[in-house]
């Protein structure tokens, strides 16, 4: 079924809830089904160490959400299959605001991948110059120096979550 309805005049925001580890799959119908409609899966970088061997591996950020950016009016729920429900605030409105919005114009100006942040040493703290972490400054709850990683906190869809992100040494 396409998407249907009255052009708007910027782009809107929303996200569909899915099936878990299908995410990748929902995007790829999203964007073959609806021409002009981006989606995108959050995935971040992260740092592993398995058997004293480090090594970076990327992951879905949000497991069961997919974001999406359109120019149109959707009337009609989405039919994409392993989409369960395409969310809505408590007033019936498909689009993201206020924190969500911010958040999600965050993961499109990454790309949907939450890469590497950028940090100087600074005496006994860190000092984050870049990426995404950055952004983020002010919902850093713990730094964990020696795996390279920030505990960083947000809101997304009424919930709390706690992630943590991948940050790079620079000299």
């Amino acid at each position: 079924m396409p998407l249907v309805g009255e052009q708007l005049e910027q782009a809107q925001y929303g996200c569909i809830f899915c099936r878990t580890r299908r995410e990748k799959s929902v995007v790829q119908a999203l964007e073959e089904q609806y021409p002009g409609l981006r989606a995108t899966a959050v995935s971040q970088i992260k740092h592993r160490s398995e058997q004293g061997r480090k090594y970076t591996e990327e992951s879905i950020l949000l497991p069961g959400y997919v974001f999406f950016r359109s120019e149109i009016e959707p009337i009609n729920a989405f039919h994409v299959q392993d989409a369960i429900r395409l969310l809505k605030s408590s007033d019936g409105a498909w689009q993201l605001r206020n924190s969500d919005l911010r958040f999600v114009e965050f993961v499109f100006e990454h790309g949907g991948i939450i890469g590497f942040s950028k940090v100087r040493n600074v005496g006994d703290h860190v000092k984050i110059i870049d990426g995404p972490l950055k952004a983020m400054e002010g919902q850093i709850v713990k730094i964990d120096r020696r795996n390279r990683n920030g505990l960083v906190e947000f809101r997304f869809d009424d919930r709390v979550w706690r992630i943590w992100l991948a940050f790079e040494v620079v000299e």
